[in-house]
């Protein structure tokens, strides 16, 4: 039986979030918010850590993060009542925490309007520790292995379109009709290394905003339930969907 996909909803106090992460010393030099959003998702749920999320809010009394997970409302509670630590537990708002239902099968041939925020990288094939180069970049190495000199052909701009082109349609599930970059900066990210000591990394954040059509309605429901592309733990990949007038 399919598990049903929820979409979750829940307020994390700033005060109280920021002191969290400072006692994990987290949130240095100016970094995203999504590696301590991850951190004490982490602590709170374990292994039910909802991924992919969104944060926005940033600059207000609360941020608010918005989640897919098989894990229901009352799930989320109860494992935190049970096994949280006090000091991550009292970081959420838990009266506003909220739910819906997703559907469990889109129709076929429906349009729909999508906004997602991604990190556009790509593995290094001549790293053997498979490390990430940001998407552009590679384009431009590859196109240069073969000897092509047209690589500047293609903006930034374009090859993070392509980049989420195939993102998204590599499982059939979807045909994306129109796709645009809405927000673009290199953003500061903390990432725990091999041993375990928390790294500075510097990563491209692209908001990108379009048009999709659903092939497999089924199939689209794992791809909400995965997300997009890598860093889906730290706040990236989570597709959030509206009507199209006349879709």
């Amino acid at each position: 039986m399919t598990q049903s996909l929820y979409m979750i909803r829940f307020l994390i106090d700033t005060v109280r979030f920021y002191d969290f992460a400072k006692r994990r010393g987290l949130l240095s030099n100016s970094c995203d918010d999504g590696y301590a959003v991850h951190s004490l998702v982490s602590e709170l749920w374990g292994e039910m850590a909802p991924k992919p999320f969104f944060v926005s809010g940033g600059e207000s009394r609360y941020l608010t993060v918005l989640a897919y997970s098989t894990s229901s409302k009352s799930k989320f509670i109860e494992h935190a009542q049970a096994f949280a630590d006090p000091s991550c537990y009292e970081v959420v708002k838990w009266e506003h925490f909220s739910e819906k239902q997703m559907p469990s099968d889109w129709g076929n041939g429906l349009v729909l309007g999508f906004k997602v925020r991604v990190c556009p990288i790509k593995r290094s094939s001549k790293n053997s520790s498979g490390g990430e180069k940001d998407a552009y970049l590679a384009h431009i190495e590859y196109t240069k292995s073969l000897g092509d000199d047209s690589s500047q052909s293609m903006t930034r701009f374009d090859v993070y379109k392509e980049w989420l082109k195939e993102q998204l349609e590599k499982n059939d599930s979807v045909r994306v009709e129109k796709v645009g970059v809405d927000a673009f900066q290199f953003t500061k990210f903390q990432r725990r290394n091999q041993k375990r000591k928390v790294a500075i990394l510097e990563r491209p954040d692209v908001v990108l905003k379009g048009v999709l059509r659903i092939l497999d309605g089924k199939s689209f429901c794992s791809l909400l339930e995965r997300g997009v592309g890598r860093h889906r733990s730290f706040g990236f990949g989570m597709l959030l969907l509206h009507p199209i007038e006349g879709g």
